[in-house]
């Protein structure tokens, strides 16, 4: 059994399917998943285990990518922001006082929102 897998493996540079052994045993492809349910069962997570891994570094890629165009996206938002806060004085200020707000707010800790007493957290 297990030297048909192998030889099929060999031959096709791959895991073979269920079908693909079973034909080759001269099975049908039900009678061969009733007496074998071991072998289909490793089949199946071989399958989905490369499956998995391919979605996985695609899934990565794209982040990548995407992450890429994302960071030179905001460098020209940024150089643009400063060209047009170097031609305008009062911009640069307003911009000077929302950066100074921020970050007071920032440092703020976080309010208790689900305290005893609030309109819509009582516990």
């Amino acid at each position: 059994m297990y030297a048909a897998i192998d030889r099929y493996r060999d031959e096709a540079g791959r895991s073979p399917s269920t079908l693909a052994v079973a034909t080759r045993l001269g099975l049908a492809n039900t009678t061969f998943r009733r007496n074998f349910p071991d072998i289909v069962a490793e089949f199946a997570v071989a399958k989905t285990t490369a499956a998995d891994s391919a979605v996985a570094a695609d899934a990565f890629t794209a982040l990548r990518k995407d992450n890429a165009r994302l960071r030179l996206a905001n460098q020209e938002h940024t150089e643009h922001l400063e060209l047009a806060t170097a031609t305008h004085p009062t911009l640069k200020e307003m911009i000077g006082a929302r950066r100074a707000a921020a970050r007071t707010t920032a440092s703020r800790p976080a309010a208790d929102w689900g305290r005893k007493g609030t309109s819509w957290g009582r516990r």
